[in-house]
């Protein structure tokens, strides 16, 4: 079994690993349910390409503000204390969002408040929680533990986006926040539960918290390989993500459907997601990774160019499933080659910075995407996104590849 499993069985050695990614797991399929709901309530209510991408630009761009202060603030004053905040804050919006829908109350505006305030837990969650792989795990495993817990984030995506679109043609998006908030309250309960050393600040004068923050940038720019790594994120976060967000009018635009063909599309890059999330986690090794997350970003941009050209709904289909399947191997090793090179004492500070780029760039291109659309149609800006990926992918490879040999060494 282990070897069918490969580095999955690995990370699963830990009972705390265990804990840690059941919570996660019943939380990011509510993610998606939740994601889910906003995008077709906020299409309901507004018919916009233009809405759609500041609503959906509402639960990143907190993270752009917010982020790397999140980090400092995790390693200044521990992991799990941050984490288990943030998530009592998280599921509190959701199930104040249940009620006013269901209420009846909903507005573009008090959706847009929402998503906003959501955004802002989630800044400060992200980076907490990715940063605590390496309390749950032996390091010989790490490489294992960070692949699942970055692929399984993506993996639900599949399975959540079908329970969301299930619920959202019975109930409605009401239900699907109330679920959400759910999730959230589970994840709280497993956390609480991990049997962890206390947090334990660094021996030594304490230096002040923006003192903190500039180290972190300092340390981020200047390593060369971590530089590189943050540079393919934030190309795959400006040219691929974007696309999440605009599945709902795609669907209604390009094929004249609803919530049925949104789902499929939506359930379709899921599929690639979980697809591509089980392979990375399976393969579970750093050496090659740095091929990898080139390659798989590639297959990504080529998959996004498909999409937004095909006339036909099976060949959109393939190519989402393309896309996904591209974007988690790519952005799951691009993640996990920066916790492995990273310093322990900076680890939440960086890996905040990845989150800035995952979550907070792909707003501003969701907006712009999201103008262009509701002017020219929703096909040609996401075909030239992908063209413009592609370009500048062929200019940066070399460069990034300078860097594997320091990037996946294990010490």
């Amino acid at each position: 079994m282990n070897k069918i499993a490969g580095g999955i069985a690995l990370a699963f050695e830990s009972h705390n690993f265990r804990l840690f990614w059941t919570g996660q797991l019943v939380n990011n399929l509510t993610v998606w349910i939740n994601r889910a709901g906003i995008q077709w309530l906020a299409w309901e209510l507004t018919h916009s390409f233009a809405w759609l991408g500041v609503i959906g630009a509402a639960s990143m761009v907190p993270t752009l503000i917010f982020g790397p202060i999140a980090g400092t603030a995790a390693d200044r004053y521990g992991h799990r204390r941050q984490l288990l905040t943030a998530a009592s804050l998280s599921a509190a919006n959701a199930f104040t969002m249940g009620a006013v829908t269901l209420a009846g109350l909903i507005n573009a505006e008090i959706l847009l408040a929402l998503a906003l305030f959501g955004g802002t837990t989630r800044a400060f969650t992200v980076p907490a929680r990715n940063a605590m792989v390496h309390s749950l795990v032996e390091r010989r495993h790490l490489s294992a533990a960070i692949g699942v817990n970055a692929a399984t984030y993506q993996g639900t995506i599949f399975v959540g986006a079908a329970i969301g679109g299930g619920i959202i043609v019975v109930a409605g998006s009401g239900p699907a926040f109330l679920t959400y908030g759910v999730g959230v309250v589970f994840a709280f309960i497993m956390v609480a539960s991990l049997d962890i050393a206390p947090f334990e600040r660094k021996p030594g004068p304490r230096t002040s918290f923006f003192t903190e923050l500039g180290a972190g940038f300092k340390y981020a720019f200047a390593h060369p390989g971590i530089r590189k790594l943050l540079l393919i994120s934030l190309l795959m976060a400006l040219s691929v993500q974007p696309y999440q967000e605009l599945l709902s009018g795609f669907a209604d635009q390009v094929f004249g459907g609803g919530p049925g063909t949104y789902t499929l599309l939506f359930s379709a890059g899921g599929l690639g997601a979980m697809l591509g999330g089980l392979w990375i986690a399976r393969r579970g090794r750093t050496h090659g990774l740095t091929r990898v997350m080139l390659g798989h970003a590639l297959a990504a941009l080529i998959g996004l160019g498909a999409f937004a050209i095909s006339p036909w709904l099976w060949l959109t289909l393939v190519a989402t499933v393309v896309t996904g399947s591209g974007l988690v191997v790519a952005t799951t090793a691009a993640m996990s080659l920066v916790q492995n090179a990273v310093d322990s004492q900076v680890r939440a500070r960086v890996l905040s910075m990845v989150s800035v780029i995952y979550v907070g760039a792909p707003a501003f291109s969701a907006i712009t995407i999201g103008a262009l659309a509701s002017r020219l149609g929703v096909q040609g800006p996401l075909f030239g996104a992908a063209l413009a990926g592609l370009a500048i992918l062929a200019l940066v490879a070399r460069a990034v590849l300078a860097e594997a040999v320091d990037m996946e060494r294990i010490d």
